[in-house]
């Protein structure tokens, strides 16, 4: 009777272990392209809506500030630190005539530390501008 050196019983285990750190990796980097999307949707959604109300409200006295504030009730509480908002509008001595324009800067990290290989950093900052027409 002759026993065999090499049997089929450890292979898928080292195959696994072979592939586990692309499958981890893989995963890693869906999870921090969710979270960068995730987070670019949100401050593109609370510059329209500060852009929006501006639009309506750009005569008032305390415009800056509502502006800021409706922004803030648009993003979630966690967002808060790492906003910069500027409002501004184009034409302040005849504010209806003008546009508003409300600009987001949000500096968030991604969520794991593997996003240095393809991202080239832990921190993100999503950036965008809404220009909406005074009425």
């Amino acid at each position: 009777m002759t026993r065999k050196l090499f049997g089929k019983k450890g292979q898928a285990l080292v195959e696994f272990a072979l592939i586990l750190p692309i499958l981890i990796l893989l995963l890693c980097a869906i999870l921090d392209f969710g979270w960068l999307i995730g987070n670019q949707l949100l401050a593109t959604y609370g510059c329209r809506e500060g852009a929006r109300y501006g639009a309506v409200r750009v005569t008032s006295s305390d415009f800056e500030n509502e502006v800021t504030t409706k922004v803030y009730d648009a993003m979630p509480v966690y967002t808060y630190d790492g906003l910069d908002i500027t409002v501004e509008r184009t034409n302040p001595s005849s504010p209806r005539d003008g546009d508003v324009i409300v600009s987001i800067d949000y500096s968030f990290r991604l969520l794991t530390p593997f996003s240095v290989l393809y991202f080239g950093d832990m921190d993100y900052t999503a950036q965008t501008e809404c220009t909406m027409k005074a009425e």
